[in-house]
């Protein structure tokens, strides 16, 4: 199904063709921009649309609004006489709504359910209007999108991820890049395999390693590990975050990482790495 405006009398005045996604930066939030592309009938009389809005919706037909918006470049908009007509539509979106769409996508290309109201004036006359279609947002489409918006560059609570954790020349920010993008693109196990690199190439220093053993050893006893310092502590976090990152990147267990789960392993390895 696709969006279509009637005239008056009822005839296609215009057909929307083609849906485009598009990010933009906001302030405390993202701008989603939508492109709708309309093939156009030359209209018998003059014919202008006011009081549109577009709302956006999850999937099809389920209800779930992500937003309405008004057109972009002001209203009222004239049916043209040439073929072609493009309606521009900018999204303010939040934090938690860009991320119960990576969630629910999860990773995927997804539907948008698109409902255009408004009214059709000609002369004196005007009727309402309103119509819907639903469109498929490509994957790579959507990933363009998030990295415009700055999506790419966050994550979970506005975390901002550094370009060279290390100080060392950024080898360690590309493996944390590498998993960023698998995260997005759903590829949970390899997002967490690239965490593991992370550990890899920065290993503990020597004298640490020599005392990991130690260290281990006293979470077996209440008094030992109650009498930790921090540094100790330290370690045995730094320990966990490796063991917990092994599976995906040495064995071949069907066992998997979910989103949730390959998240919370990217940002406390990017929390960890911005610490020592």
């Amino acid at each position: 199904m696709t969006i279509t405006i009637s005239s008056l009398e009822g005839y296609t005045l215009a057909e929307c063709t083609d849906v485009k996604t598009y990010g933009l930066p906001g302030i405390g939030s993202y701008t989603l921009c939508a492109q709708l592309e309309f093939a156009v009938a030359k209209p018998l009389s003059e014919t202008v649309l006011r009081n549109l809005n577009l709302r956006l919706e999850w999937g099809e037909n389920t209800q779930s609004m992500i937003g309405v918006a008004p057109p972009d470049g002001g209203q009222p908009i004239s049916i043209p006489n040439h073929r072609s007509l493009t309606i521009y539509f900018r999204f303010s979106l939040t934090p938690n709504q860009v991320e119960a769409i990576e969630k629910m996508r999860l990773g995927q290309g997804f539907n948008l359910t698109l409902w255009l109201s408004g009214e059709v004036c000609q002369g004196s006359t005007s009727q309402p209007y309103t119509d819907h279609g639903t469109y498929k947002i490509k994957q790579s489409d959507w990933l363009s999108a998030l990295n415009k918006m700055g999506y790419a560059n966050t994550l979970l609570y506005e975390f901002r991820l550094p370009r060279d954790i290390t100080g060392t020349g950024g080898s360690s920010f590309k493996f944390i890049e590498n998993a960023e993008r698998y995260l997005h693109q759903g590829e949970y196990d390899l997002c967490v395999g690239e965490c593991r690199k992370v550990f890899e190439h920065y290993p503990l220093p020597p004298a640490d390693q020599s005392q990991l053993g130690t260290i281990r050893g006293k979470l077996s006893n209440k008094s030992d590990r109650e009498s930790m310092t921090v540094k100790e502590r330290w370690i045995l976090l730094r320990d966990a975050l490796y063991m917990l990152t092994h599976p995906p990147h040495h064995s071949a267990q069907s066992e998997s990482y979910s989103r949730d789960q390959a998240k919370m392993i990217l940002t406390s390895t990017i929390s960890y790495c911005t610490s020592m």
